[in-house]
C-alpha cells in the first residue's frame, strides 16, 4: 500500500513538466485533432498503415505530442511509444529499450539516458515517459542509472519519481530518492523525509538527513535531535549539520560538542563542517582545535578558520608554506589581535 500511494503520487506529477515554448505554434484545435488521431491509432490492427493518420505532422510530430503530454496529460498509446518514437531520436530509443523484460537492456536504457543527460537536459517528453516507466521499475541498478539521468531536474515530474522511490523495496532506491529530494528541497517534501528516517537502512536516514539539511525544511528539531546519540560519527555530524542548516538552536551547539568529541576524526570532520558554516560564532571553536594533539585537526582547523574568515592569515606574500605548528600561531596571533568588539578583520 505504501509503494502504491507514492507511485500514484509519480504518476500524477507527470503532468506538472514545464511547457514547452507557445512558439511550437500548435493550436488548440490541432492538438485536438492529434488526440483523435492518437485514438484511431490505438485501434489500428498495427503496422505502417496504421501510423498513417500521424503523418502529416511530419518533423513536428515529436514537439506536438509532447504538448499533449505536459499540457493535457494525455496518454500516448504504447504502440506509439514503442513503433513510431524510437525512430525520432536516440533518448526516444533508449526509452523504448526499458520497456525490456531483460533487466541487462533496462539497466543499458537507464545508462543511455544518464549519458545524454549529461550532454543536455532530457526534453519533457523523455523525463515524462521515463518516470512513467521508473516508477514500476523493480532493478535497483535501473533505477539508479535513472536517477542520475534526472540529477540535475527539479521539475514536478523527475520529483515524482524520487516520490516513488521512497517506497522501493530496494534500501538503495531509498536512498537514492531522498538524494534527489535534497538536490531539489521543497517544504511541502519534508514529512516524506522525516518519515524516512524512521527506515530501518542507516544509509537511508542518513540520506534523508542530509536532504533536510536546507533551511527552512525543519520545524521540528527532535526527529533530527534523536539522531545526535547515534553510534555512527556520520550520523551525529550530519544532524548536527543538518539541525545547524535549519537555525535550529540544538545545531551549534550539537557541532560545539562534536569539535571536542573524544574521537580526533569526529573533531576533524566538526573542524571542516564549522569552518563551511562561515559563521563567526564559531571562531574560538577553531581557534581551540589548532592545540588538539592530531596534526590533521590542527590542519583541518586552520583550513576551517581560513573558509570562516575568507582568507589565510597564516600565510604571507612571497614566503615558503610555514610548518602547521607556525601557522597556528599565526591565527592564535591574529586572535589575540582582533578588536575587542569581535569583529573579524
Amino acid at each position: 500500500a505504501f509503494l502504491t500511494i507514492f507511485r500514484s503520487a509519480a504518476i500524477a506529477g507527470v503532468a506538472s513538466a514545464a511547457a514547452p515554448p507557445a512558439a511550437l505554434g500548435f493550436t488548440p484545435a490541432q492538438l485536438d485533432d492529434l488526440q483523435r488521431r492518437l485514438e484511431s491509432v490505438e485501434r489500428s490492427p498495427g503496422g505502417a498503415a496504421g501510423f498513417a493518420p500521424l503523418e502529416t505532422f511530419g518533423p513536428a510530430l515529436v514537439d506536438a505530442l509532447e504538448r499533449l503530454v505536459v499540457e493535457r496529460n494525455a496518454r500516448l498509446p504504447e504502440n506509439v511509444w514503442r513503433q513510431v518514437l524510437p525512430a525520432k531520436s536516440p533518448t526516444l530509443a533508449a526509452l523504448e529499450q526499458l520497456t525490456s523484460p531483460d533487466v541487462h537492456e533496462r539497466r543499458r536504457a537507464a545508462d543511455r539516458l544518464a549519458a545524454a543527460a549529461r550532454e543536455a537536459p532530457l526534453r519533457p517528453l523523455v523525463v515524462a515517459r521515463l518516470v512513467e516507466l521508473g516508477v514500476r521499475e523493480t532493478d535497483g541498478l535501473v533505477c539508479r542509472g535513472l536517477f542520475e539521468a534526472l540529477a540535475g531536474d527539479g521539475g514536478e515530474t523527475a520529483v515524482a519519481l524520487a516520490l516513488a522511490g521512497l517506497g522501493h523495496e530496494s534500501p538503495e532506491v531509498r536512498r537514492l530518492a531522498c538524494e534527489h529530494l535534497g538536490r531539489h528541497p521543497d517544504p511541502r517534501r519534508a514529512p516524506l523525509l522525516v518519515a524516512a528516517l524512521a527506515d530501518p537502512h542507516v544509509g537511508v536516514v542518513l540520506e534523508a538527513v542530509r536532504a533536510l539539511g536546507s533551511s527552512g525544511l525543519l520545524a521540528d528539531s527532535a526527529p533530527i535531535e534523536r539522531l545526535l546519540t547515534s553510534r555512527d560519527p556520520t550520523m551525529r555530524l550530519e544532524a548536527a549539520r543538518t539541525l545547524y542548516a535549519n537555525r535550529l538552536p540544538s545545531g551549534a551547539a550539537a557541532l560545539e560538542r562534536l569539535a571536542h568529541d573524544a574521537d580526533p576524526e569526529v573533531r576533524r570532520r566538526a573542524a571542516a563542517i564549522v569552518g563551511e558554516t562561515g559563521d563567526p560564532q564559531f571562531l574560538p571553536t577553531l581557534i581551540g582545535l589548532l592545540a588538539d594533539e592530531r596534526l590533521n585537526v590542527r590542519k583541518t582547523a586552520i583550513d576551517g578558520l581560513t573558509a570562516l574568515v575568507g582568507r589565510d592569515v597564516s600565510v604571507r606574500p612571497d614566503e615558503p608554506l610555514p610548518s602547521v605548528d607556525e601557522r597556528a600561531a599565526r591565527w592564535r596571533t591574529w586572535h589575540a589581535a582582533r578588536t575587542t568588539d569581535g569583529a573579524i578583520r
